[in-house]
Formats: C-alpha cells, structure tokens, sequence
C-alpha cells in the first residue's frame, strides 16, 4: 500500500508540472473591523481580562472570529452552539456597568459589530472561492479546513451550491495517508497546517485562501515546490508592512483556540472532596475531539486501548502506555452501558462463582485500606516487611489496595496482607481466588478485544479519520467510542479515581487564552 501512494506522488513530480503555492486575500470590511476591533479590545481590557466575566464574554467573540475565518460559513450561521453562547452574551451585557463601569463602551461597540455582522446573510469566503476557482471544482480538487467539526457545516453550504458538489472536503491528518488531488484549496493561513501540507504536497496546485486582516508570511520553503512569484519587490509587498502597521493584522496564532488546562482540572475536581476515603490516582489529561477530555490512569505505566490507523487490520486495536499516547492517536472510551466493560465480561465468564470472588477481593482490599487510614502508607508498609514480605513499600501498598491491581505478583507478599488483615487462615482460598479473578480478566480483554477488531474492520475508518468520533456497539451490550486525541497536557496531576477514563465536556474552557 505505501509502495503504490510513493508511486502516486512520484508520478507528480515526475511530470512536467510543478506544485505551485498561490496566496488570495478575501476582503469584507465589517468582518475584518470586528476582527481587529476584538483584538484591541483584549489589549484594553489588559489583566481584568483573566476576569470570569471577560472569560465568558470573550469566548464566543472568539470562536465566531475563529470559524468565520476557518470555513466558508455564513456570517448569521455560525456554529450552533457558537450562536447560543452569543446570545448568553446578549443575556450578560447588563452586568457590565456595574461591574466594569469604565469597560461599557467598548464592550458595546463590541457586540454591536458582532450583532450587526449576525443580521448579514453574506458569505465572503464562499463568493470568492465562486469567483475565483469554478473552472477547478472537479473531483480532482480538494478543500482543506483546520478543524473536523466544521466539516459539516461547509457540505451542508457546499451541497446547496452546484459548483462545489463535486469537491472533496478534507482535514489535514487524511492528507498523511497519500491520497493526492489536481488541486488543493486550504482556508486558513499556513501556519495553522502542519508542516507536511507544503513539504510533502498531495496536489499539483496548492491555493492558500485567507481573510485579508490575517497575516501570513509571504516566504514558505516547503521541500519539491517552487512559488509562483519570484519577484523580490512583489514579496515584499505582499508583506503589507511599507503600507499597514501591526494594528491592521491579526496573527495565524491570535486566531486559534487556546486551551486553559489549568481551568478545566479546576472545574473538573473542585466537587470532588479530597478526604481520605477518595482515592486518587496520577493521571494525565487528554483533549479529545468534539470538545471533550478526559483523566487516564498514568501510574505504574499503566496502558490503554487505542486504535492506530497506521497499522494493518490485525494490529489496529492494541493497548499502548498512557505516557505513549499523542495527538491524532484514537482512545476507546466506554459511553455506553454503564460500569466497567472488562468487569462485566469477567463476571460473565467466571458465572456462579463471581459474586463469591469479589466478595473476598473486596474484604482484604477494604480491611488493608483501613490499615493505611488508621496509621499511614509507610507504617503498613514496615508492618507486612515484618510479617515476611519482600515488596512492601508506600507505592506497591497503595498499588495493593487499590481497584486497579487484583494481587500481588508474589505470594509472600499476599500471605503477609492476609496476616496484617487477619485472614491468615485463608491466604491460600483468597490467593487461588485472585488468582481466577486475574484469569478472567485477562479472558475478558482479548475477548473484547476482539470484539473491537471486528467492529472496526467492518467500519469506515475514513469517515474516523475524518470526523474524529465513532460509536462501536458490541455484541454483549454496552459500547465504547473512539476519539480521536488532540492534545496532550504535558504534566501529570493527581486526580479523583472516579474521573478516570470518563469523558466530559470542555467547551468553555477553550478560547480563554
């Protein structure tokens, strides 16, 4: 398979054609004077900026700002839930007097810009590509948005309009699978691509298609493509820095969302009580598509399952080290059903017996959490070194006790709990119990496993690929998605247990930057 897409970009370049990048502004004076006016406004505002109140009102400035400039949209058909967030904003003006009197003023001009551009049934991106690319709008063109959730907004405007229906609407990661194009249309300024867009180029024509108000530097040395315009003086013009100062611009970054991770752990933890009954784990956060993150478990090298679209059809779902997951990576997460999936399939599979064996799992766990409550970590550690274990230390204690482990690895160390719990009597029943538990459960995850791999060959993996988000029923009930990894916090924070692998909403804490 790579064999033949090598041969389908070599075949390009081979030819008497070469890529070609070519740059268009798109100019619609309200829109680029709201655009600029909300960055004035930021600087303005200065610090109270970080306020809640300026939060909430800024965010849906922003994302409108975003996706009118990412996407041929129509300037009174946002988003939806960018509308609904506008008319909370509505809602909210009448506050700002009395909390920042000396803001009123440009806060209203503000939204009287916005609320104006929302009565404009115009879309400037549109009638440009309509003027300016009819003559390539075959199926060899491609239009490339930044982000997947837009996608569907642009088709339903594209459908209605006969010179696009042809046309391929793509994000940037299905360009890294070689599928190639005549002609290649991105919305957006360069910098909000990834590199390979222009190193690696999947189309003989690329047109980079921006509003005027955003800056994009004229210089791009992307490897195999040569620009159009060799004219040094036409370069520097194009800059716009002898006619425009830096007030007339936004930047490619100024633009896009900026995420306060800090924000969402606060929100997402600060319910929960942190007494010594919760357990907490070390996790890492995950931004997922369609505004969602969620917690992973990140001790121990804790693993998780995933699918790689990278892999043959066999491999695809496997479990990779939490530590080990990255942008545009796919994590299955249960959404459906209830209760923990691998439990449920090891109870199945234990039958009669399972109620018994959790029974005991849970008294041992239950008594030797008790222990480190009534003393502490390292006391109970230096009590089972005593009774004969060889492992014991504050980590593999709390690993012990906790839901995630079923035993410990050696059964000195399993006998000296029992002992500190007061079940030496029955240290070989609880072991060989933990012992079918452990079988189960090992049963239980290459069963759905498989379950998963079977789900996923029958599925289009192009449409997961492009809209970021699937929903896999499987067979015995429940089900689990897959999203698709956007980011990835870089620090690890201690967090509730019942937070882990439980996706949650984001939406407010993007665009807070």
């Amino acid at each position: 398979m790579k064999n033949c897409l090598l041969t389908v970009a070599t075949n390009i370049y081979d030819s008497s054609e070469k890529c070609e990048i070519k740059k268009y502004p798109v100019f619609h004076k309200e829109l680029g004077k709201f655009c600029l006016s909300l960055k004035n406004f930021e600087r303005i505002l200065g610090e109270n900026a970080e306020d809640s109140y300026w939060k909430s009102f800024l965010m849906p400035l922003k994302r409108y700002r975003f996706e009118i400039s990412a996407a041929p949209l129509f300037l009174n058909k946002p988003a939806p839930q960018t509308l609904d967030r506008l008319k909370f904003v509505k809602s909210n003006m009448s506050k700002c007097e009395s909390l920042f009197p000396q803001f009123v003023t440009p806060a209203c001009d503000i939204f009287e810009q916005v609320s104006s551009l929302l009565e404009f049934n115009e879309n400037p991106m549109l009638d440009f590509l309509n003027s300016h690319f009819t003559s390539e709008t075959t199926s060899e063109t491609a239009i490339l948005l930044k982000e997947s959730y837009l996608l569907t907004l642009t088709e339903e405007i594209l459908k209605q309009c006969q010179t696009f229906k042809k046309i391929t609407l793509l994000i940037p990661v299905q360009l890294k699978r070689g599928k190639c194009f005549k002609n290649l249309i991105i919305i957006g300024p360069a910098r909000w691509f990834p590199p390979y867009i222009f190193n690696a180029p999947r189309a003989i024509n690329i047109s980079l298609v921006r509003h005027s108000w955003i800056r994009e530097p004229w210089q791009l040395e992307p490897v195999f493509i040569s620009s159009g315009d060799t004219d040094p003086k036409r370069k520097r013009r194009a800059r716009g820095t002898p006619y425009m100062s830096e007030e007339d611009f936004l930047s490619a970054e100024d633009l896009i969302p900026t995420i306060d991770w800090g924000g969402i752990y606060n929100r997402i933890t600060g319910h929960i009580s942190r007494d010594s009954v919760q357990e907490e784990v070390e996790a890492r956060l995950f931004l997922l598509e369609g505004e969602k993150a969620v917690f992973l478990d990140a001790e121990d090298n804790s693993s998780f399952l995933i699918i790689d679209l990278d892999e043959e059809d066999q491999y695809r779902v496997k479990r990779r080290p939490i530590n080990n997951i990255t942008a545009n990576m796919f994590v299955l997460l249960r959404t459906g059903g209830g209760g923990d999936y691998i439990l449920n399939i090891a109870d199945q599979i234990m039958g009669k017996e399972a109620e018994g064996a959790r029974m005991i799992q849970k008294l041992w766990k239950t008594r030797l959490r008790g222990e480190v409550e009534s003393t502490s970590l390292l006391e109970v550690s230096l009590k089972l070194i005593d009774l004969g274990s060889t492992k014991a230390n504050e980590v593999n204690v709390r690993n012990w006790m906790s839901y995630r482990s079923i035993r410990t690895s050696d059964y000195h160390d399993f006998a000296a709990i029992m002992q500190l719990v007061g079940l030496a009597d029955r240290s070989k029943e609880c072991w060989e119990v933990m012992g079918m538990i452990d079988t189960a459960h090992r049963k239980a995850g290459h069963h759905i496993r498989k379950l998963l791999l079977r789900k996923v060959i029958e599925s289009d993996l192009d449409e997961l690929q492009r809209i970021g988000k699937m929903d896999f029923e499987l067979s015995e009930g429940g089900s689990l998605t897959a999203f698709r990894v956007n980011d990835v916090y870089s620090e690890l924070t201690k967090v509730s247990l019942s937070l882990i692998a439980h996706p949650f909403d984001i939406k407010d804490a993007l665009w807070q930057g």
